[in-house]
């Protein structure tokens, strides 16, 4: 649609945009970034992005040919042209699901993060968090809010690397295991949702010690309940 809607130059600059397309495409599924950069979206959305911006304005163009538009004056062909574009842009990006690893909410806290209590909410100081603690390699707690929800908690000894998972499919997220004061090493991240969230815990030598899916879950209902005034449901 893009190469019928152009013309002229217009027509050679559609094809190399296509061209361009397809090998950022292709780039990204051979070499694909880690999944802790900033351009995660962004490249794992690159083939719907591109489909978003060259299709509408191929549509543009040929809305412009049916609606006759070349009878206008350049000033207004142009202003046609783009508000066809950008609408049709809109319509379809608007339709499209987020990939499996993408979570625009998710957010890792930091060291600098752990005074605030908000974030880490479950224990404060050395003691309260080894108290906290039990046999388990991870305890969490789970503070819902209106459009995210906060899992905060401490590992043992065990624990050399801990991960979240979004969604099934979708790419691991680095949780930071922090040292704010003696004892338990605490950590602290935000999501979406946690109702199809993983969260896997590693040990020195890169073998999964413990994965949490359904705690995670039943933690999430638990809150949701409780935030909403009712009962929390049962196993």
């Amino acid at each position: 649609m893009l190469l019928i809607g152009a013309d002229g130059v217009a027509r050679r600059v559609a094809g190399a945009a296509l061209l361009v397309t397809m090998v950022v495409s292709l780039r990204v599924a051979l070499r694909p970034v880690p999944p802790t950069s900033g351009t995660q979206f962004l490249l794992e959305n690159a083939r719907a992005l591109g489909v978003g911006a060259l299709c509408p304005a191929g549509f543009g163009g040929a809305a412009l040919a049916v609606a006759g538009a070349d009878r206008r004056a350049p000033a207004a062909r142009g202003w046609l042209r783009l508000g066809t574009t950008a609408a049709l842009a809109v319509a379809f990006l608007a339709v499209q699901p987020l990939p499996a690893g993408a979570d625009p909410t998710f957010k890792a806290y930091a060291l600098s993060d752990a005074g605030n209590p908000r974030h880490f909410f479950v224990c404060r100081g050395a003691l309260e968090c080894a108290a906290y603690g039990t046999d388990a390699p991870v305890t969490f707690g789970v503070r819902r809010q209106r459009t995210k929800v906060r899992v905060n908690g401490v590992v043992s000894l065990a624990v050399a690397r801990l991960e979240y998972h979004c969604a099934p499919g979708g790419a691991p997220r680095v949780i930071p295991l922090l040292a704010p004061h003696p004892g338990p090493r605490t950590f602290s991240f935000r999501s979406a949702t946690m109702a199809h969230g993983r969260l896997v815990a590693y040990a020195a030598d890169g073998r999964p010690i413990a994965t949490y899916d359904e705690e995670l879950a039943a933690a999430f209902d638990v809150s949701a309940a409780r935030r909403n005034g009712g009962s929390p449901a049962g196993p």
